[in-house]
């Protein structure tokens, strides 16, 4: 969880890397156009690609689809802490070999009126690398993201992190003190044979 969290600019940490129609992956977004019976619109690696259907984009449709993670609203978040606060659209999977994926809806709607939903994948294992990732791809094809349910769940992640790190700090330093109380006792009971 600590990686996930980490404010480094530069993560030199080794990543394993993601190859794809042969070369590096980096980021996918994937997202619906304003007419839902065109091809959706892709940026792979910074690159658009709108109003198509490539191999290119149907294998980062299936990466995206097949990305084998973990709900971070489960695994990180308590269940009643995440259905109080969490956003309802919103979900993120992390995975520590391949990196994040984060689904919801922008804020611009389609001919039906309906938000139009995204998928994005990230390489990297930092919450919020990938969060400044989408917004910089969804700028690319102007779409908006709800800044308001981003920020709120990197906080609702950050709150629950901190807990567990604070947790984690009080068992060290009472385990500390019970072994210090434990070995002042042996060392009395054997002076004083």
């Amino acid at each position: 969880m600590i990686k996930i969290l980490n404010k480094r600019k530069n993560n030199t940490e080794k990543t394993s890397k993601t190859n794809f129609s042969g070369f590096q992956l980096k980021t996918i977004l994937w997202t619906q156009n304003e007419d839902a019976t065109i091809p959706p619109t892709y940026v792979i690696n910074g690159n658009v690609s709108q109003y198509s259907s490539t191999e290119e984009q149907n294998e980062a449709y299936r990466f995206l689809n097949e990305f084998n993670g973990h709900l971070i609203s489960q695994k990180y978040i308590s269940k009643e802490l995440f259905h109080s606060k969490s956003p309802e659209s919103f979900k993120c999977f992390f995975n520590k070999k391949k990196g994040i994926v984060l689904m919801s809806l922008f804020l611009e709607k389609d001919k039906l009126g309906r938000r139009m939903p995204y998928m994005f994948f990230s390489e990297t294992k930092n919450l919020k690398e990938a969060i400044n990732g989408l917004k910089k791809d969804a700028t690319l094809i102007s779409r908006t993201c709800d800044n308001d349910e981003l920020d709120s769940f990197f906080d609702l992640v950050k709150e629950e992190h901190d807990k567990k790190k604070t947790k984690n700090r009080l068992i060290v330093i009472v385990s500390t003190i019970v072994f210090i109380i434990i070995y002042l006792f042996l060392l009395n009971l054997k002076n004083n044979q």
